[in-house]
């Protein structure tokens, strides 16, 4: 009955079923009969439904026409229709082909589901029936009739489950058997080609068919009937996920981290779902379904920023016309400890880093600013909310196009693997946002927030209610508040979070610290847990835990991959494949291609290398090369993809054999656990940090400039921090940078351990008595926004300084990053203005001018710029020292031989030095191995003719001016020298004996110069030694 009217249905239903009328008692008239229903008399029979009379004429309805919008403009558009006749055919064309072309609504998702159904459909029918079926042939009545049943089987034979299970679940067998049905009612056909599939399963059985053997195969194999383990993400996790975003320093990506951090925060708070957030399908891109910059509100409230969200995409696209929205408020914290939990200060900086807002540029701006609501500029308003990112995650230049879903699960897995954690999507978020809400609200509270069709009261939910707007979702969400439920909410919590995950990664993390040092130093360590020692086990070997694999680090070693790779057929043909196509393009190169520089591994890299080092053979065109190119390409993504998803899998397995070692007996035990959850109750270390920083600047400006006060503290020993601000402080062009640790009120304060932990989160420590009226901070709990003194904190203050702290070397990373595109010079030498050399200098690579940033403007090194004074002499960076002088070089002599604060500033010297020695190491040690690998490919090359000579050692090589200072000229010797023993180190292990024994037997040298030469290489060694002992002084 495809294609009748939903008149045409009833009628058909009620002709169906006449007795059903008579049983009631009446005549039936459906909405197309009479004006009403009459009593039937004496059970009369039923004679049929009332037909409208065909002659009646339609009621006139042209003069009720109102002058409303659309009527006027249907009328304009008519008339305009009839003045323009080929217009009026490309209407009706156009109406016509959207006719045509219609088809019912379906989801991504689930149609990718049919389409696989389709595909092993046609992979497996003609296996079953041991004979080729045509395409047309494969979706007859009769192949349906005979293989629908055997095609599950089959195909339940043939999939592992996830895990190394021998079967899927069974709710993946049921999802199988439902999307097979609608293939059948879809797609089956008889001979005439009409459509007859739904016959087939109602009328003809298959459908009871279908079910049975589906339970069959459930009870008969014992399919897993249940859900896996749930995961639940909260409040510790997050810290340790947004901890693990901050310290790699890489600043080409922290735009990215900014990025994920608000979407973590968000899916903490509110338990949003990723397909809210970011596409998840490339048709939802296409039309848009994503959220932007115009779905947000910035708001000042309570000395922080609120962002109002308008979600607009649930599950993607939201459907074709259900038109569901949520608003969500997401307001500043109430705690300072709290901050890393604030959404609004992830995304100020993340719009600040894409220059986003109108009126303001930096974090200075932004958050000192008046205005009640922070506009953000008319051209960007259409712009992704969340932007996908360039390879290596940092931020995409040119056309700003949206994240994908799978693109942000990646991204949370990712740095899941680089905080140790077990890897989750926002769905861990999810959970645990929609279970913490349960408790503390109500079940219908929590199923409003997650965006659930609410059964109930749906007028009031869709024109009255505010909906999640009423739920104060970052104070209930941190604790900052209680509720109906908090009781019960927070004694769960407590008990749920000594065996959450954050717990027993940090478990894990102690186990290895642990194991490493007990086997790096031989001895068992202590019972205590601590940063330097782990949970003690008697009776192991020592030294036998330092050979334990690292539970964060599942890398597979070049020996795994290469075994998990031959265990896969399809990955050993996609690498023959590989193989032929590079045989394919060595032929069209002179010979020695295929030997030259084989140390470049990297497909697309060594391609380039042999464009650029050899000609094509004269009978080789180039679009033979590039086809050639072209294949190899080819191959080598196939290859690519197969392998990464072996490999994968492998590392998967890999870390979780680890993890389990980690987290075994030997190390979780009752006091470890306990130790990691008070851990996680402290406040991050960044966060303390910025705020220690924020009360220093405070201190500052309430106390008098005094010498006391201006004394450097225990934390110059390693990192310098000199007070140039206030009054009287006017050396220099360059602005301070760094700030002296005060005393504050008369006491000085003490630096805890925590301060001075190099981008770390957590630290050990074994337990200590708590000073007498003193409570350690707890994080998770709402205490009063005070410190143990009772000294109130600025929130706002400490907020300011904390961003800051993250987004000021990013903004100045793209500054020098600028400055060099247009002028190909360093932008922090421009500030020497007494030193013309330096502001001249180009540079040749941005990479080359990082490195000299980091080594030649850090702390030590821009000390430079606080020794300038108005009267033209040079001062010594401390204030409270009186040296004068008319060179840096000897303040610098001064600084480390003479000032009060000499041990300091010898200690800033060596920390900064020592970075550029290790730079200098690894680029010798990368340069042997570069080596080494030439000579084994010239040894491959010469084969038998006997030795080669050569060979050179590259020496050191040092650049001097003639502007360079003593000490300058000093440090630059003791470089080259460095590089000497480096170099002649190299030539020592040299296997001189076996070349001259081969000169030897070619005639070139006699049986006594090999002793000689021996001895002076010995004497020149002892030269050298001596020399690098006298510089090391």
């Amino acid at each position: 009955m495809e294609g009748s009217s939903i008149a045409q249905i009833e009628r058909a239903a009620v002709a169906a079923e006449p007795a059903a009328n008579n049983v009631m008692g009446r005549k039936h008239q459906d909405k197309f009969s009479g004006p009403s229903a009459q009593p039937a008399v004496g059970g009369q029979a039923y004679d049929g439904p009332v037909v409208r009379n065909p002659l009646a004429p339609v009621p006139k309805i042209s003069d009720r026409i109102t002058n409303g919008r659309g009527s006027l403009a249907i009328r304009d558009r008519i008339q305009y229709l009839k003045q323009h006749p080929d217009e009026l055919r490309e209407e009706i064309g156009r109406i016509d082909q959207i006719i045509e072309n219609a088809l019912p609504y379906e989801s991504p998702s689930t149609a990718g589901s049919r389409e696989r159904i389709l595909e092993t459909w046609s992979l497996i029918i003609p296996i079953l029936a041991q004979r080729e079926i045509p395409q047309v042939d494969l979706w007859n009545v009769d192949i349906v009739a005979k293989y629908a049943r055997e095609y599950l089987i089959f195909r339940l034979n043939c999939t592992d489950g996830k895990g190394g299970a021998k079967f899927v679940k069974a709710m993946t067998l049921r999802n199988w058997h439902n999307h097979l049905v609608h293939c059948i009612a879809k797609y089956t056909i008889d001979a005439q080609a009409r459509k007859c599939g739904s016959q087939l399963l109602v009328a003809g059985g298959l459908y009871v068919a279908l079910e049975t053997v589906v339970d069959t195969l459930i009870i008969d194999n014992s399919l897993n009937r249940h859900n896996d383990e749930r995961k639940y993400f909260g409040r510790e996790e997050l810290l340790l996920l947004l901890e693990a975003g901050m310290g790699d320093g890489n600043e080409a990506s922290s735009f990215a981290r900014f990025q994920l951090n608000t979407q973590l925060t968000i899916a903490f708070t509110t338990g949003t779902r990723p397909s809210s957030l970011a596409f998840a399908h490339p048709d939802y891109e296409k039309r848009g379904l994503y959220p932007t910059l115009a779905d947000i509100v910035l708001e000042r409230h309570e000395g922080g920023i609120a962002v109002k969200l308008h979600l607009k995409n649930f599950k993607g696209s939201n459907g074709p016309a259900d038109g569901k929205e949520q608003w969500l408020m997401l307001t500043p914290v109430g705690e300072w400890f709290n901050l890393p939990f604030e959404t609004g200060f992830w995304l100020v900086g993340a719009l600040v880093l894409r220059e986003a807002l109108a009126d303001h540029d930096s974090i200075d701006s932004v958050l000192d600013g008046e205005e009640a609501k922070i506009r953000i500029k008319p051209e960007c308003l259409s712009e992704p909310l969340f932007l996908a990112n360039a390879p290596g995650g940092r931020e995409r230049e040119g056309e700003k196009k949206p994240q994908s879903a799978r693109a942000l699960s990646e991204a949370i897995t990712q740095r899941c693997r680089s905080a140790g954690l077990d890897g989750g999507g926002m769905y861990v978020f999810r959970r645990a946002a929609a279970d913490w809400f349960g408790r503390l609200l109500a079940a219908d509270a929590a199923a409003e927030l997650l965006g659930h069709k609410p059964e109930t009261q749906q007028i009031f939910r869709k024109h009255y209610s505010r909906g999640s707007l009423n739920i104060p979702l970052v104070a209930q969400r941190l604790g900052e508040m209680k509720g109906p439920g908090s009781a019960m909410a927070e004694v769960a919590a407590r008990q749920q979070v000594f065996s959450s995950v954050a717990v027993k990664c940090l478990v894990r993390r102690m186990g290895r610290d642990g194991r490493k040092d007990k086997g790096s130093t031989g001895a068992e360590p202590e019972s205590s847990v601590s940063g330097e020692a782990g949970v003690s086990e008697e009776g192991e070997a020592p030294g036998a835990a330092a050979e334990a694999e690292d539970p964060d680090d599942p890398e597979l070693t070049a020996a795994e991959q290469a075994e998990t790779l031959v265990r896969f057929s399809e990955v050993v043909g996609h690498q023959r494949d590989l193989d032929i196509a590079w045989d394919g393009i060595y032929e069209l190169l002179p010979a020695g291609a295929k030997k030259h520089k084989p140390w470049v591994q990297a497909e697309r890299q060594r391609i380039k290398m042999l464009r650029r080092d050899f000609d094509r053979l004269p009978t080789v065109t180039e679009e033979a090369f590039a086809a050639a190119e072209e294949v190899m390409l080819s191959c080598l993504v196939g290859l690519q993809k197969i392998r990464g998803a072996h490999l994968r899998r492998a590392r998967r397995a890999k870390v979780e054999v680890s993890r389990k070692a980690a987290l075994s007996v030997k190390w979780d035990t009752l006091k470890a656990r306990q130790t990691a959850q008070a851990q996680l109750n402290e406040p991050m270390a960044r966060v303390k940090e910025a705020l220690k920083a924020q009360q220093e600047d405070a201190w500052e400006n309430e106390e008098e400039d005094t010498a006391e006060n201006e004394k450097a503290s225990k934390e110059l020993s390693l990192h310098l921090r000199l007070i140039v601000s206030g009054a009287g402080s006017n050396r220099g062009p360059g602005p301070a940078k760094t700030t002296v640790e005060p005393k504050g009120k008369g006491k000085e304060r003490e630096t805890g351990p925590s301060d001075t932990i190099p981008g770390g989160l957590f630290h050990f420590e074994p337990e200590t008595e708590q000073p007498a009226g003193e409570e350690p901070i707890n994080a998770s709990d709402a205490a009063a926004n005070t410190l143990g003194s009772g000294e109130a904190v600025d929130i706002h203050a400490v907020r300011k300084e904390f961003l800051k702290s993250l987004v000021d070397p990013v903004v100045e990373y793209k500054q020098n990053k600028a400055f060099f595109e247009e002028h190909h010079k360093c932008l922090q030498c421009q500030r020497y203005v007494s030193n013309e050399t330096k502001q001249k200098k180009e540079w040749t690579s941005f990479g080359r001018l990082s490195r000299h940033i980091k080594e030649c403007h850090n702390p030590w090194a821009e000390l430079e710029l606080l020794m300038y004074a108005p009267d033209g002499r040079m001062h010594c960076p401390l204030k409270t020292c009186d040296f004068v002088s008319t060179n840096v070089a000897s303040v610098r002599k001064h600084c480390l031989n003479g000032c009060e604060r000499r041990d300091a500033f010898k200690a800033m010297q060596e920390q900064y030095a020592g970075q550029q020695m290790k730079r200098n190491a690894d680029w010798v040690v990368w340069k042997a191995k570069q080596k080494e690998l030439e000579e084994a490919a010239a040894v491959d090359e010469e084969g038998a003719a006997g030795p080669s000579y050569t060979d050179e050692v590259e020496g050191p090589s040092v650049t001097l001016t003639a502007n360079m200072s003593r000490a300058a000229l000093l440090e630059a010797a003791r470089s080259f020298l460095r590089g000497i023993k480096t170099t002649f180190d190299r030539v020592m292990r040299l296997d001189w004996e076996t070349l001259f024994a081969q000169g030897q037997e070619l005639g070139y040298f006699g049986g006594t110069e090999f002793a000689a030469f021996e001895k002076d290489l010995k004497g020149l060694k002892d030269l050298i030694e001596g020399l690098y002992q006298e510089a090391a002084k």
